[in-house]
């Protein structure tokens, strides 16, 4: 379904993003055909005595985001809340393989092993910050987070991010000390790890980029500066105003809204980020708005561009034209990011006291 924050600023700026609905009706399809041949695949290996309950198949990426192009890659993890046999864990990692590559033809995850790979859950929230939380780590933690979407035992997903969400929001609970008079309004713990995350993102482009220069970076650019911007600036948008919302239920005690903050945060990641963004249109002054609309319609021309073979294969060569066109696009983007989260008298003051010092 199209996600109800984006029809609203249809109607409300009398707009058509015709290239997200259709990026959306693609990602229906491609979700439900990769549904049917993962159940498939696993009903006949339980009929075999393969032992596959408590494993679940994460997407992430565009297909998690309904944000499906022509030549779309699919990340995804395999998550169990314990261990399997060894012979679970390969079998169903061949299945997942035969599904998206053979099958379905689909783009298979990098070669960093940052995805196509079998984790355990614990290691999602259990190791947040420090040494041990690597950039692997943090990556697969907060791609689930932000852009995920269950396909076999949505229990486990519901789990993990409950349980990441409550390790970020822990310190909020009544349990430390937290005074009526001092509320929670925004998640600070989980707006630095996404700091990080986005930082970090940026970061390794630049790393890979040097050790690769020929290695098709002007796409993995395109995506830095869209769809991976949009995925920071939706998430951060939603945790900056997780205040406004509880605000507006009335919560009288700091457990009432410790629990509802731990909703809210939960509620947030079954949405895709472009929308998260959208979300706040109704909090904005009335000039920030239109900037936050056609913030928005930068972004569908963006999936029309990702949507044509032709742009993609172009923009992985790094070829001039499509480059110099699909950065006067971006960096329009950006602009308009900025007056959104700095010139509004709303997110401004969020923004700055969040997220600079």
């Amino acid at each position: 379904m199209f996600p109800p924050e984006l029809e609203a600023i249809e109607k409300s700026a009398n707009i058509k993003l015709a290239n997200l609905r259709a990026a959306e009706e693609r990602s229906k399809k491609k979700s439900d055909e990769l549904r049917d041949s993962i159940k498939e695949e696993f009903d006949a290996l339980s009929k075999k005595g393969v032992q596959l309950d408590d494993i679940e198949l994460l997407i992430m990426g565009s297909i998690a985001r309904k944000e499906v192009t022509e030549g779309s890659d699919c990340d995804y993890l395999l998550v169990s809340a314990a261990t399997p046999p060894h012979e679970s864990i390969v079998a169903s990692l061949n299945a997942v393989e035969r599904v998206v590559v053979k099958d379905l033809k689909l783009v298979e995850p990098g070669s960093q092993g940052v995805f196509g790979e079998f984790i355990t859950a614990a290691e999602l929230f259990i190791r947040v910050g420090l040494e041990r939380d690597s950039n692997l780590n943090m990556t697969r933690r907060m791609s689930i987070l932000l852009e995920s979407e269950s396909f076999r035992v949505s229990g486990i997903r519901d789990m993990v991010i409950a349980r990441i969400v409550e390790r970020y929001c822990a310190k909020y609970s009544p349990t430390y000390g937290r005074e009526k008079e001092d509320p929670v309004r925004v998640p600070r713990f989980l707006v630095n790890d996404l700091m990080r995350y986005w930082r970090t993102i940026a970061v390794d482009f630049e790393a890979k980029r040097w050790t690769s220069p020929k290695d098709g970076w002007g796409l993995r650019y395109t995506k830095l500066l869209s769809t991976r911007k949009i995925m920071f600036a939706g998430s951060l948008a939603s945790y900056l105003t997780a205040g406004k919302h509880l605000d507006a239920l009335n919560l009288d005690t700091v457990d009432a809204r410790y629990k509802q903050l731990m909703e809210y945060v939960i509620s947030e990641s079954n949405k895709p980020p472009i929308a998260r963004l959208a979300a706040i249109y109704s909090f904005l002054d009335e000039g920030v708005k239109e900037k936050l609309v056609q913030c928005i319609i930068c972004y569908d021309k963006v999936i029309q561009i990702l949507n044509q073979p032709s742009a993609k294969t172009a923009l992985k060569a790094g070829e001039s034209g499509e480059m110099k066109d699909i950065m006067k696009l971006t960096s329009g983007l950006n602009l308009l990011l900025e007056d959104v989260f700095f010139e509004d008298s709303f997110m401004s003051p969020l923004t700055k006291g969040y997220t600079l010092f």
